[in-house]
C-alpha cells in the first residue's frame, strides 16, 4: 500500500502534536497530583496540631501508661470513642489513638468494625516508635491506602508510649486525578481533531503543484519532451518547477542531436562490418594451414621430450643405486668393525664377570665372618652389662655402710658415689652397643643374602654375554658376505651409470632440434592466429557498432520532439 506525501505530513504532524499532548497531559497530570498530595498533607499537619490542641484542652494533664492503660490526665483513653469521632467530625480525617504501636481508639473501620488492636504498619513504627520523629506520607492503614500524619505521644518523662495518627483515604485524590485526566483527554481530543483539520487543508495546498510536477515527469518519464509545467518561481516548489522546464529544453535538444548522429553512425558501422567479415575469412584459412603444421612439429617436439624425461629418470634412478649400494657397502663395512669390536667387547666383558664374581664371594666371605664377629662382641657386651650391674650393686653397699660410718665415713660415701654413678653410664653405654650390634647384625644379614643374590645374577649374566659373543660372531659373518655381494652391486651399477649418460646426452641433442623446429612454428602460427584474432576482434566490433547504431536509433525514436 503507498502513502502519498500529504498523509506522509498529515502523519509527521499530528505525530509530533499528539505526541507533544501525551507528555504535556501527563506532566500536568502528575504536577497536579503532587500539588494535591502536599496540599493534603500540609492540612494533614495542622488537622495533627489541631487535634492535639483539641486533646489537651478537652482532657487536660500528661498522658501515661496506668495499669496497663493509656491515659490523658485521669481521662482513660482506651476505647474513647467521643474524642475521635469530634476531632474526626471537625477535620474530615480518619483518626486514631495508640497504645505503642496498636489502635486502642479510632474510628477507622474493617470490616465495618472499628479497627480496636490493629497494628500500626511496621515502617511508620520504625520511624515513630524507634527514632522518635513524625511520619508524613502514604501509608497502609487496616489494609486501606491513606495519606497519614503520625507522632508519637510522650509521657511526663520524655518515653514514647504511643502514637497519635490523622489521614484521609488515597480514594480522594485518586479520584481527583482521575477527572482531571479525563478533562484533559477531552480537550486534547477536541484540538487534536482541530489540528487534523487544519493540516489536511495546509497539506493539500502543499502537495497541488508537488503532483503537477509529478504528472509532467512522468509524461517525461514515457518519452514526452515537450512537456512543461509553467510554475511561477514564488517558493521552492516553483523554483523546482522553473528547473525542470530548462532541464526539458536542453534534454531535447540533446536527444534530437543524438539522433541525427546515430542515423550516420548506423550507416558508416553497416559498411565497416561487411569489410571485416571478408577479411576474417582469409586469416582463417592462412591460419588454418600454419597450425597444422606447428602441431606437427610440437607433438615431434614433445615425443623426444617423453623420451629425454624417461631416459633423465633411468639415469637418476642408476645413480641412485650406485649410490645406496655405495652407502650400504660402507655400512657393511663399518657394522663388519663394529662386530669385532663387539665380539671383544663380549670377551673382556665375561672377564669382568667373572671377576666379579670372585670379589662378590669374597664380600659375602668377609660379610659372614663380620657377622660372627658382631656376635662375639655382643657376648662381650653382655659381659660388661653385668660387670656393670655387679659394680652399682657393689657402691650401693659400699655407701650404706658409710652412712653407718657417719663422719668418718663421709669420703668414703663420696667414692661410693662416683663408682655408681661410673657403673651407670658403664651400662648405659653398654646397653647402647647392644642395640647398635643388633643393628649391625641384622644389616649383615641382608648384607649376606643380597651377596647370595648378586652371585646368582652374576652367573646368569656370564651365561648371557657368552651367548651375545656367539650371536656376535654369527653377525659378523654375515655381514662380511653381505659386503661382498654389494661391491659385485656396485661396479655393475657405475658401468650402467656411464651408459645412460651417454644415451642421455644424444636424446637431448635430438631434442633440442625438435624444440628449435617447433618453436619457429608455433612463432608462425602465432602471428598468424595473433592477426585472425585481431580481425575477428574488429569483426566483432563492427558488427557490435552496428548493433549499437542501430539500438540507439531505435531508441532515439521513442522521444517526442519539436519539428
Amino acid at each position: 500500500m503507498k502513502v502519498g506525501l500529504r498523509w506522509k505530513l498529515m502523519i509527521l504532524l499530528v505525530g509530533a502534536i499528539l505526541l507533544f499532548s501525551v507528555v504535556v497531559g501527563i506532566y500536568s497530570d502528575k504536577t497536579m497530583y503532587d500539588n494535591v498530595i502536599k496540599a493534603a498533607q500540609e492540612k494533614l499537619k495542622g488537622d495533627l496540631a489541631l487535634g492535639a490542641a483539641y486533646l489537651d484542652q478537652r482532657y487536660p494533664g500528661p498522658w501515661e501508661i496506668r495499669n496497663g492503660k493509656l491515659y490523658k490526665g485521669s481521662t482513660l483513653m482506651n476505647g474513647n470513642f467521643d474524642a475521635v469521632d469530634k476531632i474526626g467530625s471537625l477535620t474530615g480525617d480518619t483518626v486514631t489513638i495508640f497504645q505503642g504501636d496498636t489502635r486502642v481508639a479510632t474510628n477507622v473501620l474493617k470490616d465495618g468494625k472499628r479497627a480496636i488492636g490493629t497494628k500500626v504498619a511496621p515502617n511508620v513504627a520504625e520511624v515513630v516508635l524507634k527514632k522518635g520523629a513524625t511520619y508524613i506520607g502514604k501509608a497502609n492503614v487496616a489494609g486501606t491506602w491513606n495519606q497519614t500524619a503520625y507522632q508519637p505521644i510522650r509521657d511526663s518523662e520524655g518515653r514514647i508510649i504511643g502514637i497519635w495518627y490523622v489521614g484521609v483515604p488515597n480514594t480522594v485524590y485518586d479520584n481527583m486525578a482521575l477527572s482531571y485526566a479525563k478533562y484533559m483527554a477531552v480537550f486534547g481530543l477536541a484540538g487534536i481533531l482541530l489540528i487534523i483539520l487544519i493540516s489536511w487543508i495546509f497539506a493539500g495546498y502543499i502537495c497541488r503543484p508537488i503532483r503537477v510536477l509529478g504528472a509532467a515527469m512522468q509524461k517525461a518519464g514515457e518519452g514526452d519532451l515537450t512537456v512543461r509545467t509553467n510554475f511561477e518561481p514564488r517558493d521552492e516548489i516553483g523554483l523546482l518547477g522553473q528547473q525542470f522546464d530548462r532541464m526539458m529544453e536542453m534534454r531535447e535538444q540533446t536527444i534530437k542531436k543524438i539522433i541525427d548522429t546515430s542515423r550516420e553512425l548506423f550507416n558508416s558501422a553497416e559498411q565497416l562490418s561487411r569489410g571485416t567479415e571478408e577479411a576474417v575469412k582469409v586469416t582463417e584459412q592462412i591460419a588454418a594451414t600454419i597450425e597444422q603444421v606447428a602441431t606437427g612439429a610440437d607433438n615431434q617436439a614433445k615425443s623426444i621430450d617423453e623420451a629425454s624425461n624417461q631416459i633423465g629418470e633411468m639415469i637418476k634412478q642408476v645413480r641412485q643405486v650406485d649410490h645406496n649400494s655405495r652407502t650400504v657397502l660402507s655400512a657393511s663395512e663399518q657394522a663388519s668393525a663394529a662386530t669385532n669390536e663387539g665380539s671383544k667387547a663380549i670377551m673382556l666383558a665375561v672377564e669382568q664377570m667373572q671377576t666379579i664374581d670372585k670379589a662378590v664371594s669374597l664380600s659375602a666371605e668377609t660379610v659372614k665372618s663380620l657377622g660372627k664377629r658382631s656376635q662375639e662382641i655382643g657376648q662381650i657386651v653382655t659381659v660388661i652389662t653385668g660387670i656393670a650391674d655387679q659394680t652399682n650393686l657393689l657402691a650401693l653397699n659400699a655407701a650404706i655402710e658409710a652412712a653407718r660410718a657417719g663422719e668418718q665415713g663421709r669420703g668414703f660415701a663420696v667414692v661410693a658415689e662416683e663408682v655408681r654413678k661410673l657403673a651407670e653410664q658403664s651400662a648405659e653405654a653398654a646397653e647402647q652397643i647392644s642395640v647398635l650390634i643388633k643393628e649391625i647384625q641384622a644389616e649383615t644379614d641382608k648384607a649376606v643374602q643380597a651377596m647370595e643374590k648378586g652371585t646368582e645374577e652374576v652367573h646368569h649374566g656370564i651365561d648371557v654375554v657368552q651367548k651375545a659373543g656367539t650371536a656376535f660372531n654369527d653377525i659378523r659373518n654375515s655381514i662380511v658376505n653381505v659386503g661382498e655381494r654389494i661391491k659385485e652391486v656396485d661396479l655393475a651399477t657405475r658401468s650402467m651409470a656411464q651408459g645412460s649418460d651417454q644415451a642421455s646426452a644424444a636424446v637431448e641433442n635430438i631434442a633440442s632440434i625438435a624444440q628449435e623446429t617447433a618453436a619457429s612454428a608455433e612463432e608462425v602460427a602465432a602471428a598468424t592466429e595473433e592477426q585472425t584474432a585481431n580481425m575477428q576482434e574488429l569483426a566483432a566490433s563492427a558488427s557490435a557498432l552496428q548493433e549499437i547504431a542501430n539500438q540507439l536509433k531505435e531508441l532515439t525514436e521513442r522521444f517526442k520532439v519539436s519539428e
